[in-house]
């Protein structure tokens, strides 16, 4: 009902009927206050009509519902502009810095218990999506090995090597998966279930790649010594690791939103991997217990 609202309403501008829009629109958003692409249009809709405060005002209430609505942000720094020529491609603004004097909605930071939480779902995820990579890898070593009463030798000279392979998968494994979350949403699995999000610290816009493999490695540094670049989140108020002040990044509370095609194949992708990964692990902790069990009934006891 509301995307047919808007679409009513965006039809009336595209046929010229600014002030008809903007009175269809303020309608909606009595009906439907709760709607950040409401304030968002009618704020198209004042800025058409020559009234560039009402307009503020929409797009201020939008990020008041949305504080990562890019194009209000967008909006909101170019009044100081001349209009556009057309209201409908305003709506396609590409984003932009905020520039706007007025004390704009902040937004909170994730809790440090949220993110906590988020990290170990997505390391479990992680972890068991590298299991299938590794049980290929360790098929290709033991395929390698020496077939007679040497291939234990051979193994252990070469634990350094099968270490370093084992390393580099889940390297690669992670590699794949956590930029594009950070770049198409801000939000990995873990994150998206417990609602936050990160962006650019200095503009709240999503990531670019290149911040998106930066954080990513910079995690890296986080980790050493005890986890240290993870402490400092402690001891500032915006709840930021080493990672987030190296790549310039913001992990804030957030409504989750729709997934993208993209994002859901990939989330896809990485549920079936680590099913996969847990089964495979099941399997050998099966068979682990079956051989304790079966060597115990080779060596009884006997009574005591």
């Amino acid at each position: 009902m509301l995307k047919q609202r808007l679409a009513q309403a965006l039809e009336l501008a595209k046929q010229g009927a600014y002030a008809e829009a903007r009175a269809a629109l303020e309608q909606l958003t009595l009906e439907a206050p709760e709607s950040p692409e409401a304030f968002y249009y009618l704020g198209l809709a004042c800025k058409r009509t020559q009234d560039p405060e009402a307009a503020r005002t929409a797009w201020e209430k939008c990020l008041a519902l949305d504080p990562f609505h890019h194009q209000a942000r967008t909006q909101l720094s170019s009044l100081t502009k001349p209009a556009g020529p057309d209201f409908l491609t305003d709506t396609g603004a590409a984003t932009g810095l905020f520039a706007e004097s007025r004390p704009i909605p902040q937004v909170q930071p994730a809790s440090l218990s949220a993110r906590s939480l988020a990290f170990f779902i997505d390391s479990i995820l992680l972890n068991l999506a590298t299991v299938p990579f590794i049980a290929m890898f360790s098929l290709y070593v033991v395929g390698n090995a020496p077939t007679d009463g040497e291939a234990v030798d051979w193994i252990l000279e070469n634990s350094s090597q099968i270490q370093l392979g084992t390393t580099a998968i889940g390297f690669v494994v992670n590699l794949f998966f956590i930029p594009f979350f950070y770049y198409e949403s801000g939000m990995t699995p873990g994150k998206r279930l417990l609602g936050m999000r990160i962006v650019d610290v200095s503009t709240l816009e999503p990531l670019t790649m290149v911040q998106s493999v930066g954080r990513f490695l910079a995690s890296y540094l986080s980790t050493c010594v005890f986890y240290f670049g993870y402490l400092i989140a402690f001891f500032n108020k915006d709840r930021r690791a080493l990672h987030d002040f190296l790549a310039g990044t913001y992990v804030a509370s957030s409504e989750t939103g729709p997934m993208s095609l993209a994002e859901k194949l990939m989330t896809t992708l990485l549920i079936i991997l680590s099913l996969l990964g847990l089964v495979m692990v099941i399997i050998v902790l099966v068979t682990f217990m079956g051989g304790i069990v079966e060597f115990l009934e080779s060596y009884p006891l006997g009574p005591l």
